[in-house]
């Protein structure tokens, strides 16, 4: 678990005699969040077998106090954290686990930062519906797509071109029923994405959707991805993922112990921040975890959610002596009545 952070480059600005290194600081951060913590209070060990779990599962030198742990984050550039989630990618990658997210011609769907070495359509919200987030993907060259969420509001240029070229009957509609769902489709290439910035262009998608036993629903986004009947079923599909990313992402941060809402300190400097980095990279080795490991698969299945199972990892992590994280995971999996390969 802890290599995604000794792949971070630190700028540790402090003394040469400082009683804790950063390194410590972020992993003792980084087990916090692990662990399920819902306060740095909680998370202080009180019985021996949990420090010396701490030192050998999370490779801690020194766990440093709640002040001192505070002070350390507080004075860490924040951005030096990416590191951490840079590996995550490759990681995937390399053990054939991307494939099954990859939707529109090998592309991935990702709604987070930008990257640059994989074919990627980026899904977006309304607040990126503009000139300088279209001319920053469309810089990564012809593999980079995005459909973005837009709204007559924020866009009101694009739409008001679209209106023009729909009451000169220029405007393509279509209608598609899915099941028992009606989707009213409009869609144009080639506009402009506002009127300062005339010479971006971008595609527009307009869709009506009505539920069986529901009201209709009006979507919109922009695309550099060409409209056609074959693609804009795989367009508005893209685009709506955003919404399921965004909504199970945070759902499961507030309601899974990861304490989403809880407040570990402000601090002066970025230690916000580096928190809520560090929360988002606990989660982000859960989310990889559950997806490789089959030990975590094996305990699923036994104790049916996951809330279940962070109960019983806090409950052996608390009780038993472990040397590693292989035998912390055999440990588990003894706890939980299963066979140890």
């Amino acid at each position: 678990m802890t290599p995604v952070l000794e792949s971070v480059a630190l700028k540790d600005n402090r003394r040469s005699n400082a009683k804790h290194s950063a390194l410590d600081a972020l992993k003792t951060g980084f087990a916090i969040f692990h662990l399920k913590a819902p306060s740095l209070f909680a998370f202080r060990p009180r019985l021996e077998t949990e420090e010396r779990n701490l030192k050998s599962i999370f490779k801690i030198g020194q766990i440093p106090s709640d002040n001192g742990l505070r002070d350390i984050l507080d004075n860490l550039p924040a951005d030096e954290l990416n590191g951490g989630f840079e590996r995550v990618l490759p990681f995937l990658e390399s053990r054939g686990k991307l494939s099954p997210y990859r939707y529109w011609n090998g592309h991935l769907i990702c709604s987070i930062d930008v990257f640059t070495d994989q074919p990627v359509v980026y899904v977006l919200d309304a607040l990126y519906a503009c000139a300088p987030v279209v001319n920053q993907i469309m810089d990564q060259g012809v593999g980079a797509k995005y459909v973005i969420n837009a709204k007559e509001k924020g866009n009101k240029h694009l739409f008001a071109q679209f209106d023009a070229m729909n009451e000169a009957g220029q405007i393509k509609w279509t209608k598609k029923r899915v099941k028992d769902c009606l989707y009213h489709f409009g869609y144009a290439n080639d506009l402009a994405i506002n009127k300062a910035n005339e010479g971006v262009k971008c595609n527009l998608l307009y869709c009506r959707y009505k539920p069986k036993n529901g009201k209709e629903v009006v979507f919109s986004w922009v695309t550099n991805i060409e409209l056609n009947a074959l693609s804009i079923m795989p367009v508005m599909r893209m685009g709506r993922s955003r919404w399921k990313i965004e909504n199970e992402v945070f759902n499961t941060l507030k309601n899974q112990e990861y304490n989403y809402g809880y407040n570990f300190g402000r601090g002066k400097n970025n230690l916000a921040t580096n928190f809520a980095y560090l929360m988002m990279l606990a989660f982000t080795v859960d989310q990889i975890r559950q997806l490789c490991s089959r030990t975590f698969q094996r305990v699923y299945q036994v104790l049916d959610t996951r809330v279940k199972i962070w109960e019983m990892y806090r409950y052996t992590f608390r009780l038993v002596i472990c040397e590693d994280l292989v035998g912390f995971e055999h440990k588990l999996l003894e706890t939980c009545g299963l066979r140890v390969p």
